[in-house]
């Protein structure tokens, strides 16, 4: 019921006014934080009488919430590690058209060009190319964001409807602009400074590695082919750099974007397996048989109840406070398995003296600590068997959070038997016919809430944050794919001669290809090693931050994730040493030597 506030004033009791609450919009451009804690000053309000709306704060980047302020730390990370990516993959490409382009800046030496024209006409080269390279990047990035944007409207039009089509960010397209310049501009500083010092004899003697090599290849160990090709990959300290950056930076970007992913597993309740297609609150309790009748109902997958007992004073060595007391049965201690922390469920499920705890940040539960439960009915001392992340009680969360525990503990405890909230899973969608059907059943003082429209849009919310998340990684690895192809074939360019070489003094086609395969394979192997020497802790770190403060989760390896990146990586090294193989065997060996 909305009224005017005259009209609520005029059928209000005497403490109306008490309950008032006021929401401030600040205009743009304003520092809210500094505003907030004006408005606190002036007229005396507590922390607990203002609150900040903190999803939209957290959009305009003015959030002061933990878990905002963890977001932003991620997402500067991740930025950050993306122009990283941006400028090895470019720092690559420029390296290999200086590899292919060696007796052309050879000639320019000859003809009287110095290395600082030599080095000029290089970045040159880059800036030019980025002129037609950031233009496609911003037309191909809004026409991403343009299809991102409908996509999520035909998700769901509710939730995103103020989500704009078709419309230009001009602070993105300059930062587009900036960034492509800055990271082309960067990229191309270290080819530049390899290729001024190309000498006029290198284009003479057609040669086209830049450096000689001072040791030869370790064939004792090993067989010369394998001996050769693990000694071609190391010689080259820039490319070897390079190639393993281009590794390593695939495998820490996916892994931490993998914690993304699991961030929304966790934030998601209606993803929950215990999320109810409709919930239903007693204003006394609901008898036990009543929740029978419901499961008779056609379409009616799973019911299952709770009950819960706010403001329950408890007592520890450690802490004191108030909880929610909140009984579970079997489906949901079976869940509850699936958020365990630490300890177990199975001496809680059964039994009468055994409790859970939900995490909390600043309270220091254990496992094993024995626990003063002051009840209705007297003291009782409990011992915490498991700590959860999170629970899926109705009624708001005591000083110290939630405490799970038997339908025998809760009635022994607080002497009530009958349940305060119910949920209902339906099979499929369900039906309106079976929803009405339920509310037939409830006594007249219960709400009913019909969550399947809301558990539908967030469902629809989590994969489509899944298909963003994914879909990044997908470019990601595409990238990489294909600056494996041109770091491996700019490889084997610069050494056609030495494997024209090699093939006049009796290496066999099937020796040459091993030599090259196993080149790809050090590359892989290497830059697998660092991507995980750097990718695990950063995931870790990120997982701590997003995750574990706010549910006490603790980190896992991310055993799946990591194997098929390293996969990618390895099946990415394999296919791009197919055509330049290809390219080699077509070559006779005089055309080799002459190239």
């Amino acid at each position: 019921m909305v009224l005017s506030e005259e009209g609520f004033l005029a059928i209000a009791d005497e403490n109306a006014e008490d309950g008032t609450t006021y929401r401030i919009q600040f205009k743009e451009g304003a520092h809210i934080q500094d505003a907030i804690k004006e408005i606190k000053g002036q007229f005396g309000l507590s922390d607990g009488q203002i609150s900040e709306n903190t999803a939209l704060l957290g959009l305009m980047g003015q959030s002061e919430s933990n878990i905002m302020q963890a977001l932003y730390l991620i997402a500067a990370i991740l930025v950050f590690l993306v122009l990283i990516a941006g400028t090895v993959m470019i720092s690559a490409s420029f390296n290999t058209n200086v590899l292919e382009r060696t007796q052309f800046y050879g000639l320019l030496r000859c003809l009287g060009a110095s290395r600082k024209q030599v080095k000029y006409f290089v970045i040159l080269q880059g800036i030019r190319q980025s002129a037609k390279g950031v233009p496609i990047g911003l037309l191909a990035g809004q026409i991403v964001t343009w299809a991102a944007c409908l996509l999520l409207k035909s998700i769901s039009g509710d939730r995103f409807s103020e989500v704009p089509l078709f419309e230009f960010s001009i602070v993105g397209i300059l930062a587009g602009v900036v960034v492509g310049f800055l990271i082309v501009l960067l990229a191309s500083l270290s080819p530049a400074k390899k290729a001024s010092r190309v000498s006029p004899v290198t284009a003479i003697s057609g040669g086209s590695q830049l450096t000689q090599n001072k040791r030869a290849a370790n064939t004792k160990l090993l067989s010369v082919e394998t001996g050769m090709g693990v000694f071609h990959a190391l010689s080259g300290k820039k490319n070897l750099f390079l190639m393993t950056c281009s590794f390593a930076i695939s495998i820490i970007l996916f892994l931490s974007f993998q914690v993304m992913v699991v961030f929304l597993d966790q934030g998601m309740p209606a993803l929950a397996p215990w999320a109810g297609d409709v919930s239903v609150t007693a204003a006394v309790v609901l008898d036990s048989s009543v929740i029978e009748d419901i499961k008779e109902i056609e379409d009616v997958k799973r019911v299952f109840g709770r009950m819960e007992y706010s403001g329950l004073s408890i007592s520890s060595d450690t802490e004191s406070g108030t909880v929610t007391l909140v009984s579970y049965e079997e489906n949901q201690f079976k869940w509850a398995e699936e958020e365990l922390n630490e300890g177990n469920t199975e001496s809680v499920s059964g039994g009468s003296r055994d409790i859970l705890v939900t995490y909390r940040d600043g309270i220091q539960w254990k496992v094993g600590d024995t626990v003063t439960l002051h009840t209705p009915l007297g003291e009782k001392q409990v011992r915490i068997a498991g700590i959860l992340s999170s629970t899926n009680a109705s009624s708001e969360a005591g000083s110290l959070g939630y405490i799970i525990c038997s339908e025998q503990l809760f009635t022994e405890s607080i002497g009530v038997a009958g349940y305060t909230s119910v949920d209902i899973q339906l099979a499929g969608n369900g039906s309106d016919e079976a929803v009405s059907a339920i509310r037939g059943l409830l006594p007249s003082d219960s709400s009913i809430a019909d969550k399947r429209l809301s558990n539908s849009e967030s469902q629809s919310s989590y994969y489509t944050g899944v298909v963003f998340i994914y879909g990044f990684l997908l470019i990601i690895a595409l990238i990489t794919v294909f600056n494996i192809f041109n770091s491996m074939n700019a490889s084997v360019a610069a050494r056609i001669r030495q494997y024209g070489v090699m093939r006049s003094i009796g290496m066999g086609s099937g020796q040459l290809y091993k030599m090259i395969a196993t080149e790809a394979v050090t590359y892989a192997v290497l830059g697998c090693i660092v991507g995980c020497v750097l990718g695990l802790p950063l995931n870790k770190m990120m997982f701590q931050f997003l995750i574990a403060s706010k549910w006490g989760t603790s980190w896992q390896l991310p055993t799946i994730s990591l194997l098929l990146i390293v996969v990618l990586c390895f099946g990415s090294a394999v296919l791009a040493i197919r055509w330049p193989i290809k390219k080699i065997g077509k070559l006779s060996i005089v055309d080799t030597i002459k190239l």
